[in-house]
């Protein structure tokens, strides 16, 4: 059934010339009906989500690094190893475009985050995630002994939290497999990342404080990429998230050195 807001409500019955006196009675009442119970629970805000791949390696073979891709669909009856074929093919109907011969794509990254939907809908490509995610390898197997999981104040500082707000811990016969927190010696200031002159770099070269551009070009994940823009936004070199627009770049890019204390220390 539709709803309809108890100020849209008094306008309607406005409209129809009932007396002031009769037509606050009636909003009141209906404020009265709609208000909350004092002990009714207000559901909280529903959680921002992102898409994350979980990928099976039970043998080891990838890279141990940060890895990204794209949620992508085609056919149900078509084969999933066609999907790259269908990706280069928008992309050179892009390219062939008036738009695509002033700024062409260069690469698969870079079609499946700025090429427009009609290129890829004749090849039967349909790119859920233009941004990139994160991509999680896992050996699949699930740890018998103890899975232990700490949640983290989300209250503290970002700087004194790691790039996870859960801590999240595997032991094993009383030893340590795995600890998602951030490696002991390494500084948690977004702003002292080894890798800032790097992403400073990529930043200089494109013009754009862009996330997905660092992901892209550093070839690390979402957590890494949005660290360092954190950084550069306490260094003042950014402004802050403008939402999906890239940030506002608050420096000349051409003289502007970052200070001793974002350098990698050797």
């Amino acid at each position: 059934m539709a709803k309809i807001e108890v100020s849209q409500a008094a306008e309607i019955i406005k409209k129809h010339k009932i007396e002031p006196s009769i037509l606050r009675e009636i909003v009141e009442e209906m404020n009265e009906v709609t208000a909350p119970a004092a002990d009714e629970d207000i559901k909280p805000p529903a959680p921002k989500k992102q898409f994350v791949i979980v990928l099976s390696d039970p043998t080891g073979v990838l890279p141990k690094k940060d890895l990204i891709g794209w949620v992508v669909q085609i056919p149900e009856n078509a084969s999933p190893f066609s999907t790259m074929d269908r990706v280069f093919k928008g992309a050179y109907d892009f390219n062939a475009s008036k738009k695509g011969r002033m700024l062409p794509v260069k690469s698969v990254g870079e079609s499946l985050e700025s090429v427009t939907a009609k290129y890829f809908k004749e090849s039967e490509l349909w790119v859920k995630t233009k941004m990139p995610v994160a991509v999680v390898v896992t050996d699949n197997v699930l740890p018998k002994d103890e899975f232990k999981t700490e949640k983290v104040d989300r209250r503290r500082k970002l700087d004194e939290v790691p790039e996870t707000s859960e801590r999240v811990t595997i032991r094993q016969n009383g030893e340590t497999k795995f600890d998602s927190a951030a490696p002991a010696g390494t500084d948690p200031s977004p702003e002292k990342d080894p890798e800032l002159p790097a992403a400073f770099d990529v930043l200089k070269s494109t013009r754009r404080a862009s996330t997905s551009v660092l992901q892209r070009r550093l070839r690390i994940g979402y957590n890494r990429a949005a660290r360092l823009m954190e950084g550069f936004e306490k260094l003042g070199i950014v402004g802050p998230e403008n939402g999906a627009s890239p940030r506002e770049i608050l420096v000349d890019l051409d003289t502007y050195k970052l200070p001793d204390q974002a350098a990698p220390t050797t």
